[in-house]
């Protein structure tokens, strides 16, 4: 319907829908993964791009279409030189299954970039990736530059070793990168066949980063080290947070393989849980532009997007929410969905009852009043025999309720519920049985217990409903018997 209703307002807008079976092709083409995936391609200036998205909405629609009209001026530069993952390797270490995320978004990607040395003018996302050695002073002073001018940041960095961006974080934005390890004895890691360096993360922050596929989800960050604000006075906003039973170890020497290191939360020294493992901020830039934003985000681990982890449980889906983010910013249009107007109706008086009655009993009652007229049309020996076990079975099942009734009586010591009930339902016993057998004996009994039945019903039945129903088959079955009674009197049907 959303599609249709582009289609309408534009007519260069057009769309398809396609069955992933009958076009597996196509799908291969597009590179789908998942049911549910739209694909939405602006043409121009002889290229393609392409944009895709699985939320249904008017909102992912739009934001797609704006994406793709904005791909030329998203780069995202990636930081080489300090042993990270290389973003075409395919083993377990690289980030190839994130460089193809990256490709899927539009972003045009420079690799092995050096801040400190090459200009960064084009660049929009700076990526530093789990460095296995800290960057240098120029390198560093080449990102502080950069953010300056208002540029993009995406830091994911281990426990060990540092990336030299902490102190310039820190005192420029805020951001505390724990000198720690975090430790999760909640048993969530368990589950995934991990140990407690496994930090499990249940409950997100409230940031458009975790919004929509990650929220509800779970992830995990491998050997993690907490991220979280430093005064809480600039604007950091924490994006995952792992569970209470978890602290962060500030003894790192377990990590380095020293002697002597020891696991053992220490109040003095290491941070107990809740712990942050992820944080994003936004923060006016230095820039001459008016209006221009810096942002960053911080990961307190690099191996959850690696290729080992990237498809595991909402994993991948953060990383590329935290990279969306950084290459749109806050100029994503927020379309609330349009929801159906509640227009109740108000019932005045004794309008709620006329309708009950009407809808509930009368039109029912006049729709079996016709089929019953047009039976007795056919004849009566058609459907004799038919009434009789009709009435059969209706004095076993009200045999036997009244006999759980007085059960039930004799148990709170009520001499009506108890013995009368026990009573009635032995009658009724005897009263099928004697229906079955055509006993001419039967039918006056018969009939006035369930004259009787109509009545008892507002008695021993405490539901106004239940009661009418109860007494409305008594006397539709008082009916039945009188319309029959020449079959349990022969002498009077031949007179």
């Amino acid at each position: 319907e959303i599609a249709e209703e582009y289609g309408y307002r534009s007519r260069r807008f057009d769309f398809e829908t396609v069955d992933p079976q009958k076009d597996a092709l196509l799908v291969r083409q597009y590179g789908i993964r998942e049911r549910g995936t739209s694909i939405v391609e602006v043409t121009g200036a002889g290229k393609v791009v392409t944009e895709r998205f699985t939320e249904q909405s008017e909102e992912a629609l739009s934001n797609a279409i704006r994406r793709a009209l904005a791909a030329d001026e998203r780069v995202i530069g990636f930081v080489g030189g300090h042993g990270e993952g290389g973003l075409t390797d395919v083993d377990g270490e690289g980030f190839s299954i994130l460089n193809g995320r990256l490709k899927e978004m539009n972003l045009q990607i420079r690799d092995a970039v050096r801040p400190g040395t090459e200009d960064l003018t084009l660049v929009q996302v700076l990526a530093v990736l789990g460095p296995q050695s800290p960057l240098s002073a120029a390198e560093v002073e080449g990102v502080r530059r950069f953010l300056e001018r208002g540029g993009d940041l995406l830091l994911l960095v281990d426990p060990v070793p540092d990336s030299g961006l902490e102190d310039l974080l820190l005192d420029e934005y805020d951001i505390d990168i724990g000198h720690d390890f975090v430790v999760d004895l909640s048993g969530l890691g368990q589950l995934l066949g991990t140990d407690v360096s496994v930090p499990v993360v249940l409950r997100y922050g409230d940031h458009p980063i975790t919004e929509g596929a990650v929220r509800g989800q779970m992830s995990y960050f491998p050997m993690a080290r907490s991220v979280s604000a430093a005064s809480g006075g600039f604007g950091v906003e924490a994006l995952a947070f792992t569970d209470r039973n978890a602290w962060g170890e500030s003894d790192l020497a377990v990590l380095s393989g020293e002697e002597g290191g020891s696991i053992d939360f220490d109040p003095e020294t290491d941070r107990p849980g809740p712990l942050s493992l992820a944080v994003a901020v936004s923060a006016e830039a230095d820039s001459a532009a008016e209006g221009d934003e810096t942002r960053i985000v911080v990961f307190g681990d690099a191996d959850f997007a690696r290729n080992q982890y990237f498809g595991q449980q909402a994993n991948g889906e953060l990383m590329a929410a935290a990279v969306r983010w950084l290459a749109e910013g806050e100029g994503s249009l927020t379309i609330p969905p349009k929801q159906p107007r509640f227009n109740p109706i108000n019932l005045v008086g004794t309008a709620g009852s006329v309708i009950l009655w009407i809808s509930v009993f009368v039109l029912p009652f006049a729709v079996a009043l016709s089929g019953f007229v047009i039976m007795l049309r056919r004849g009566y020996g058609t459907h004799v025999s038919g009434f009789v076990s009709w009435l059969v079975y209706n004095f076993l099942a009200l045999g036997t309720w009244y006999y759980i009734l007085g059960v039930i009586g004799l148990g709170e010591a009520s001499l009506w519920r108890g013995e009368g009930c026990v009573v009635l339902g032995l009658l009724c016993w005897g009263l099928s049985y004697g229906l079955y057998k055509r006993d001419s004996r039967a039918w006056l009994p018969a009939l006035a217990t369930l004259a009787a039945n109509a009545g008892l019903a507002f008695v021993v039945v405490p539901e106004p409903t239940l009661q009418l129903v109860l007494a409305g088959l008594s006397i539709a079955n008082a009916c039945i018997l009188v319309w029959i009674r020449r079959d349990f009197h022969p002498a009077a049907a031949a007179a």
